[in-house]
């Protein structure tokens, strides 16, 4: 299907227009938006990307990709450099309209092929990452089937603070600016509305796709047949939250590793209390005798798979040790006031006897606010990898699948557990990381799934049942519908 001829008129005018910088022509076009940029491009993949960013621009978003998604190593003089494989690099460009712009904070990107099928997909960017972060795993599968896409950093990137504690790889990398980070999470901040908080993650998500559906209106003269979710992490939790809270915009989703948060059952601030406690015993106390040591690994088999604890000092350093100090201290900030993170890093045990019942009336609002309820009104896949040590198959997919089951939604949910499936597809092979290949990737059962639901939605094929997917070896992945080895895709 081309493009309207009334929106290629219009994008016309439009980007003479925000050239010239018209603060009219921005808020008519998208209202509420600001610091509007129109570009007409040739390749709207991420393989176009590289020729529009500076060299610095691009090794930021290789580096991002190489975390999140599969990898293949290539000998690099002494060293294992991690490639994109063939298998989710586009192969041919899709021209369109790339549209960038703010929501306040937010920052928010709609690309627009001129051959669209109809449809729009929405994506909330994963962890606290620029908007950006998907586009390789989402973006650039979706595009190249006439998808018109929409994502936002769900208003947690542009918040920028002295950049003067940050957590290291061991080679000086820079793995996440914790501190800019900071005022992303937790409830709102007094005197505002929806700002700087989980609540706000969903609401921009809402935002982006009300934006992504105008402007589909605006250019090809009428709105998306068909709008899907996806997202990552906390890009999964905004999934689902927008499912529970707002679904009449969307027609179904699909969440990959997504937190979980409520009050009661499988409560991730105590969770992370525990991973706290054991963790620091098992990696960090130079005191702990063997006996405590070996009593904190088999403590936190309660909540991670066995045979996965080869990562877990990865997910100490990354994820345990700073997480729980980041939301703990902004969903009840009279826990702990006054310490600054990095001191919380250098003893973190004064966590260990957190316990969020006792917790005043103050916290249990705060969660309320942002807690999962189940509540889903469209079809919904969420998929897992048991090796995930940080949204665990224990605390956040299990617990999530009872409370849509509870709400009397379990025919229109799906969960897939993939065998040795960690939080990261980018450890994969990792010669570091994963020198023995045990882990396996996620991302092509997430497309896999994304193609599910599109079959669910618009043709009423009922996608397999809940399942736990075997690890596939020799590069394959398996079919999930018919379980036969395939190439991923």
């Amino acid at each position: 299907m081309k493009i309207h001829f009334k929106g290629l008129w219009l994008l016309t005018v439009l980007l003479t227009c925000l050239t010239a910088g018209s603060a009219w022509a921005m808020s008519s076009f998208i209202p509420g938006a600001h610091s509007v940029v129109v570009q007409k491009v040739d390749d709207l993949t991420t393989i176009g990307d590289k020729d529009r960013l500076t060299a610095k621009e691009w090794a930021a978003r290789e580096l991002n990709r190489s975390a999140l998604a599969p990898n293949d190593f290539i000998q690099d003089g002494d060293k294992k450099k991690a490639v994109r494989p063939k298998w989710y690099t586009p192969q041919e460009a899709v021209p369109g309209y790339m549209i960038t712009g703010y929501f306040e904070d937010s920052q928010f990107c709609i690309r627009l092929p001129y051959n669209w099928n109809g449809k729009l997909v929405a994506s909330p960017s994963p962890g606290i990452r620029p908007y950006w972060s998907s586009d390789t795993t989402f973006s650039d599968y979706v595009l190249p089937k006439g998808y018109a896409y929409v994502t936002s950093d769900k208003g947690t990137t542009p918040e920028t603070l002295p950049d003067l504690d940050r957590t290291l790889d061991k080679d000086g990398t820079v793995w996440m600016n914790w501190r800019s980070a900071f005022s992303a999470f937790g409830p709102v901040p007094e005197g505002k509305e929806v700002d700087d908080s989980v609540q706000e993650w969903g609401e921009r998500l809402k935002q982006a796709t009300v934006a992504g559906k105008l402007v589909c209106e605006k250019i090809y003269g009428y709105s998306p047949s068909r709008t899907y979710l996806i997202g990552q992490s906390n890009g999964g939790y905004a999934v689902r939250y927008a499912l529970e809270r707002f679904g009449d915009l969307y027609d179904g989703g699909v969440d990959w590793e997504g937190m979980f948060w409520h009050p009661t059952s499988h409560n991730a601030l105590n969770v992370f209390r525990d991973y706290i406690k054991h963790g620091w015993t098992l990696y960090k106390d130079k005191d702990a005798t063997p006996e405590q040591k070996e009593a904190a690994q088999k403590a936190l088999y309660q909540y991670m798979e066995p045979g996965s604890e080869f990562i877990w000092p990865q997910y100490y350093d990354i994820y345990w040790s700073s997480i729980p100090y980041l939301y703990g201290t902004r969903i009840d900030p009279d826990f702990l006031p006054g310490i600054r993170w990095t001191e919380f890093l250098k003893n973190p045990r004064e966590w260990a006897e957190y316990d969020f019942a006792k917790r005043p009336a103050k916290a249990k609002r705060n969660m309320d606010l942002i807690k999962n309820t189940g509540n889903i009104s469209k079809p919904l896949i969420s998929v897992f990898g048991t090796y995930d040590s940080l949204c665990t198959v224990r605390d956040c997919a299990l617990p999530y699948q009872e409370l849509v089951e509870k709400a009397g939604h379990k025919d229109i949910y799906r969960l897939y557990l993939v065998e040795r499936g960690s939080h990261l597809d980018g450890w994969a092979n990792d010669p570091k990381r994963d020198p023995n290949g045990v882990i396996q990737p996620v991302l092509p059962y997430v497309h896999q799934s994304f193609d599910a639901l599109v079959d669910w939605v618009e043709n009423g094929k009922e996608p397999p049942a809940n399942k736990t997917i075997p690890a596939a070896a020799g590069g394959k992945v398996y079919d999930l519908n018919n379980g036969q080895l395939v190439d991923p895709y």
